[in-house]
């Protein structure tokens, strides 16, 4: 059964009726997203890769933009808050996008992707009713496959065969001209539904059913006890917030990213919330942090770093990379 909800998404061409993004299972007491090794990989690309990071932070709600190496990688490979729903299905794009051998490669781990203005992916391609962005690139297209769509004046791209979307997504376009990752083009129904985590409804605009995973938010499937619908949420409410940031609330690590928010329980990690160098939760005893002098420097073709209040010492070469020096502090590259 697909369903219609009450409450409007704005600016995301994908969803057309449904208030939030979407979470799934837990791992034990003191497991990371990734290894270390795994992490540092990723933590290397996105300091490579211009807009890696932000598509992380949107798509999962895990901050990784803008930030030292060092907070990366402790980030990326230290333990999280046991309970935590998401973390299989967050690992699983993470771990996709380490091992990735480019900036798109990696970039397409994630359901949504940014991109530059003068990606080639943009050029020449028939928009339908809503294209017409200056300079030969179209406002909004499907790929070849059907797959993806190019939101180009939004410098964005939409993997519809995301499993954050439902299977059997691809890119459709509705009677106004707009492009969406759906799984069907009508859909008679009136309210959301939860199936597991999943959340499945009717646009409100193109009537077309969709289906996202709440998981890859961090969040669960549930009854919100404010509007009354089945949506994704947090502690009971669909949580939504209105500025992209990355701030300490209430001891919890709270990201802001698309209009919604995901949190991490620093106390559940014996940590407090610490708002330097970054917003992270920091262990109480810790041995280091991440904003100590010998923290996040080259030592040759070494780094050291702090994980989980640890000292950890990285050799840049055992990934194939030298230890660089660059905007956000020293990384390997």
């Amino acid at each position: 059964m697909w369903f219609l909800p009450v409450l409007l998404l704005g600016g995301c061409p994908s969803l057309d009726g449904f208030a939030g993004k979407q979470a799934g299972d837990a791992g034990p007491s003191g497991s990371g997203y990734l290894s270390f090794e795994d992490a540092a990989r990723l933590c290397s690309q996105i300091e490579t890769c211009p807009n890696l990071g932000y598509s992380i932070t949107y798509s999962l709600l895990i901050p990784l933009q803008q930030i030292g190496y060092s907070v990366c990688v402790d980030r990326l490979s230290g333990p999280l808050p046991p309970g935590r729903p998401g973390i299989s299905q967050q690992a699983q794009s993470l771990a996709c996008a380490a091992k990735a051998s480019s900036c798109a490669t990696a970039a397409a781990c994630f359901p949504y992707e940014f991109i530059q203005p003068a990606d080639p992916r943009c050029q020449g391609l028939d928009g339908g009713a809503d294209s017409g962005a200056d300079g030969g690139t179209t406002a909004s297209a499907c790929s070849a496959d059907g797959k993806s769509i190019y939101v180009c004046q939004f410098n964005q791209i939409l993997h519809c065969d995301h499993p954050y979307f439902y299977p059997g997504s691809s890119c459709l376009l509705d009677s106004t001209g707009v492009h969406r990752c759906a799984v069907a083009t009508s859909c008679t129904a009136t309210e959301t539904h939860c199936s597991g985590n999943v959340v499945l409804y009717c646009g409100a605009i193109s009537n077309f059913a969709y289906g996202d995973d709440c998981a890859f938010w961090g969040a669960t499937c549930g009854n919100d006890q404010s509007a009354g619908v089945q949506d994704c949420i947090l502690n009971g409410l669909t949580p939504s917030c209105t500025d992209d940031s990355v701030q300490c609330v209430s001891n919890r690590l709270r990201t802001c990213s698309g209009g919604f928010f995901s949190e991490y329980d620093c106390p559940a990690l014996g940590a407090t919330c610490e708002p330097s160098p970054t917003p992270h939760c920091a262990p109480t005893a810790a041995q280091c942090k991440h904003d100590d002098p010998d923290i996040g420097k080259c030592s040759g073709n070494t780094l050291e770093l702090c994980v989980s209040g640890k000292p950890k010492t990285l050799d840049c070469s055992s990934l194939g990379l030298s230890c660089k020096t660059g905007a956000l502090g020293d990384h390997c590259g």
